[in-house]
């Protein structure tokens, strides 16, 4: 499978992003008052509560991003029976059209 490209919609109150697989839009990403939710195809697949409220701290980021992903990937392989190797990044920031994302 390959990489989920995210596409940053807001950076802060609510960080959120849009998330693609080869160009489809696959599910959906937000961090407002402290609630780190994820979901695809309509359901909640992963939740957590990171220590940044309306965005995250620079250093959770990229751990949070991952897990999110993970989670969007093992609801996508049928729960889970294709996992990725432990510390693999399996995303990268983007646009589904392939260009780079605007600096906010």
């Amino acid at each position: 499978m390959n990489k989920f490209q995210l596409d940053k919609t807001c950076g802060a109150c609510p960080e959120q992003y849009d998330v693609y697989l080869d160009g489809v839009e696959v599910g959906y990403m937000r961090l407002r008052h402290g609630f780190f939710t994820v979901e695809c195809q309509g359901e909640e697949v992963y939740s957590a509560s990171p220590n940044g409220d309306g965005e995250f701290e620079d250093d959770e980021r990229e751990h949070y991003l991952n897990e999110g992903c993970k989670a969007i990937r093992h609801h996508l392989l049928a729960k889970g029976k294709a996992k990725p190797k432990e510390g693999e990044l399996i995303f990268e920031f983007g646009t589904p059209s392939g260009s780079e994302p605007s600096e906010d």
